[in-house]
């Protein structure tokens, strides 16, 4: 079983609602760190109910877009190889070529929005193979 680490940043200025923003970061990073990691062991176990896979992805989707400025950057550059992983399982190994494609894209988008052109560049034309 493949352990999916995600680091929080908590910048904690003493305030309600800092300690609100805080715990609701730790929740988000939390479950993309728990989604993620199902999604990686049952692609490698080969355990794969496909409406599993779409729930996951959309639950990790939800939090990819929760997360803001550098958070949403920071989480990009540590999500992109484990998804990729996921997204290349699912394409190669099972044929699911709508999902993997959805997974592409969306790092596609987020990678370009941020500036990351080589991951950008990758994503995207992953996601042509899997059209």
């Amino acid at each position: 079983m493949e352990r999916v680490h995600l680091s929080v940043r908590a910048e904690a200025d003493g305030s309600v609602v800092g300690e609100l923003y805080r715990r609701q970061r730790e929740r988000v990073w939390g479950t993309l760190g728990d989604e993620i990691e199902g999604m990686v062991n049952r692609v490698a176990e080969g355990l794969l109910p496909a409406v599993d896979e779409w729930q996951s992805w959309f639950s990790v989707r939800r939090c990819m877009d929760a997360l803001d400025g550098a958070d949403a950057a920071s989480a990009l550059a540590e999500l992109d190889g484990p998804l990729t992983k996921v997204a290349a399982g699912l394409y190669n190994q099972y044929g699911e070529r709508a999902l993997a494609r959805a997974v592409f894209r969306r790092l596609a988008e987020h990678a370009e929005r941020f500036g990351f052109s080589e991951l950008h560049r990758v994503n995207a034309n992953n996601c042509q193979i899997a059209a």
